[in-house]
């Protein structure tokens, strides 16, 4: 799982390559339901 949160975070929230915030919070927003989710 951590490798997984691990990825998307450097897909979805830390790349560089993201100019765009709504995407950023978009990845960011995905990240927190998924860890959500798995603390259940």
């Amino acid at each position: 799982m951590a490798e997984v949160m691990e990825d998307h975070m450097k897909m979805h929230v830390a790349n560089p390559n993201i100019t765009s915030d709504a995407e950023r919070n978009q990845g960011a927003n995905e990240l927190m339901d998924v860890i959500r989710t798995y603390l259940k």
